[in-house]
């Protein structure tokens, strides 16, 4: 085939060794990508790769420390960053992550000061249609989307992703004791957003309906 015949070409040339060399330069001295940038508080978060990473700074950014590396999050398992929201205070970060494939995400918060994980873990808060997040102003606790009919055991029926509604959870507690906040309202499928206001106690939602978000 032609593969076969450019790489015994290839092999037998003496550019061969030159080529490689600077493609390693190349490679090397590729320019960092930064994706998904946020800032609050003082602290810069970004994706590198596939990782959520603290940086230094935005005007000269490098990796701090990095606070999720999806290849060992879950031991084999395959771990998605489907989204991430800082806190007013920039010093917490609620992270919505997914595991081999299933777009079903549970919320973990992380201290952005030091790159630890808190205690938390919020399930059912995100699925196929969606899901968000949005901290309340004092960085005490965070508001957030959650599908009741999700089951936690994995099963799945018609109403899975359906009804979704909007939980408070303050941070320190279990889950159990999140506090309902609406949606029970909106129609069975309504693709939910939410935002709270930083400096105020205000929240918005915005519920487009069925699944072409009308």
């Amino acid at each position: 085939s032609q593969n076969d015949y450019a790489k015994r070409h290839f092999e037998r040339s003496k550019l061969r060794p030159r080529v490689e060399t600077a493609l390693k330069k190349l490679f090397e001295n590729a320019p960092t990508e930064y994706r998904d940038v946020n800032v609050e508080g003082g602290t810069v978060c970004a994706k590198v790769d596939e990782a959520l990473c603290v940086l230094t700074s935005l005007e000269e950014p490098t990796v701090k420390y990095t606070l999720i590396d999806p290849d060992n999050f879950f031991p084999n398992k395959r771990t998605s960053i489907d989204s991430y929201t800082l806190s007013p205070s920039g010093k917490r970060v609620a992270a919505m992550l997914s595991v081999d494939g299933f777009e079903e995400g549970t919320i973990y918060v992380f201290d952005a000061e030091n790159g630890t994980q808190l205690r938390e873990e919020v399930k059912q808060a995100s699925a196929s249609p969606g899901g968000d997040v949005a901290w309340k102003h004092d960085s005490s606790g965070f508001y957030y989307t959650r599908y009741p009919n999700l089951k936690r055991d994995g099963t799945r029926d018609m109403h899975s992703y359906a009804y979704e509604e909007i939980w408070f959870h303050e941070l320190g507690t279990k889950q159990a004791e999140d506090v309902y906040v609406m949606g029970r309202e909106f129609p069975r499928y309504a693709q939910v957003s939410v935002r709270a206001a930083f400096k105020e106690t205000h929240v918005t939602a915005s519920a487009p309906t069925g699944w072409g978000a009308e």
